[in-house]
This record gives C-alpha cells, sequence and structure tokens, in this order.
C-alpha cells in the first residue's frame, strides 16, 4: 500500500512462498513468482522482470500484480535485486505502481571451517591400494 519493499526471511521450508500464494488468493490477486537458483545470470532476472512490466502496463492501474523473488539469496546478482525490491526500478527505468514485489530468501549461516571440512562436497572417497586383487589384474 505504501510501497515499502518487502522481503521475508525464514529457514527453508517454512512456508514463505506457501503463505504469499495463500495471500494473493484470499486477495484475488495474480501472483507470478521467479524461482531463483545459483545458474540464473542478471540477464535472465532483467528479461523476466521485463515480461511482467510489459504485462502489467497493459492492465488498468486498479489491476494489481504480486511478483514473488523467491530464494533472492542463492543467485549473485544481489545488486540488481536491491534495485528491484528498495528502488522499484531495473536498469533505471522504474517498475508500474500496479506491480507489487515482494522478495523471499533463506538467512544466512556462517559455516565454521570445521563444519565446512566435516560437509565437504557430498563426495565420498573408498580408496584401495590394488594389492588385494594380487596378480588376477
Amino acid at each position: 500500500k505504501n510501497g515499502l519493499p518487502v522481503v521475508i526471511m525464514g529457514e527453508t521450508g517454512c512456508g514463505k512462498s506457501s503463505l504469499i500464494r495463500q495471500l494473493c488468493a484470499i486477495l484475488n490477486l495474480p501472483l507470478r513468482i521467479l524461482n531463483i537458483h545459483g545458474g540464473m545470470s542478471a540477464g535472465d532476472v532483467v528479461a523476466w522482470i521485463q515480461r511482467q512490466v510489459k504485462d502489467c502496463e497493459l492492465l488498468t492501474t486498479d489491476e494489481r500484480v504480486v511478483v514473488l523473488l523467491d530464494e533472492v539469496n542463492t543467485c549473485n546478482c544481489m545488486g540488481l535485486f536491491k534495485e528491484i525490491v528498495c528502488d522499484r526500478s531495473v536498469q533505471g527505468r522504474f517498475l508500474p505502481d500496479n506491480m507489487k514485489i515482494i522478495a523471499a530468501c533463506n538467512p544466512y549461516r556462517l559455516k565454521s571451517k570445521e563444519a565446512l571440512r566435516e560437509e565437504g562436497c557430498g563426495l565420498v572417497f573408498d580408496h584401495f591400494d590394488g594389492k588385494a586383487l594380487g596378480d588376477n589384474v
């Protein structure tokens, strides 16, 4: 209503996206979701947002659209997300007033060196010396 930035933060699976889906269903508002991941580039995000802007410009000013940027912390485009969510612009162009932006993210966790070492990469290292095979090889 007042154009304030909305960022929902919570643990994975706590229901951030479900909450927004339910609110939009109750308010009968269309919801567009961009599921962000580490493989997305700033260009991917900009292209998607620009498509949503074009759609919003075709609507009357009374018709609102909610745009959820889900998992914003997983992409290396934080400056772009700040521009979209806080400045309400993309590449210097202001977003339409009928486009309501919501960002969802997970809390930042610092991991100790020990935790990182224990976590590894999910790889299992199982070595054998080859002597157990004897001359059968």
